[in-house]
């Protein structure tokens, strides 16, 4: 019985055209690259970087907020995401429909910052209830608060 043609070339045929030895081959070439390999596979069997809690907790409530605003449901928007302290002190001084129409004018250009934010990392402040994002298109940073374990707008 014949052996199999890609045993016999890798056994016979390269190391004699390179003049050199099977056993060489696989000290030097072969052992590395399987050092090689088994070190690359351990570093993609690995975890992708997790998102803290807090973190995707925001990213949930960006989100949220990015559909309130594409269909326009500035009401909706205030209520939920604008703080209980911000949202009771429009409400006592009968300004939250004002701040819903000022919003109204630029939520083009916020829902394209809140869009940058999903491809951007927020910076977090030391125990993890301010989120800042630094956005292009936006003329300052998006800011959220956690508050109570829930995520506000803090712009």
């Amino acid at each position: 019985m014949e052996k199999p043609l890609s045993s016999t070339i890798r056994k016979k045929w390269i190391p004699a055209c390179m003049g050199i030895s099977s056993k060489t081959i696989m000290k030097n070439v072969w052992f590395p690259a399987y050092v090689l390999l088994l070190v690359l596979l351990a570093g993609c069997g690995g975890k992708p970087r997790e998102e803290n809690t807090s973190e995707r907790e925001l990213r949930n409530a960006i989100s949220e907020i990015i559909t309130f605003v594409e269909v326009k449901d500035y009401d909706g928007l205030f209520e939920k995401y604008a703080a209980p302290k911000d949202l009771e002190r429009m409400k006592s001084t009968g300004r939250l429909d004002k701040a819903i129409g000022r919003f109204s004018l630029w939520s083009k250009e916020m829902l394209i910052a809140l869009k940058e934010t999903q491809a951007i990392e927020p910076s977090f402040n030391s125990d993890s209830t301010r989120a800042t994002f630094h956005v292009e298109h936006s003329p300052s940073d998006l800011v959220f608060r956690k508050i109570n374990g829930r995520w506000y707008f803090a712009n």
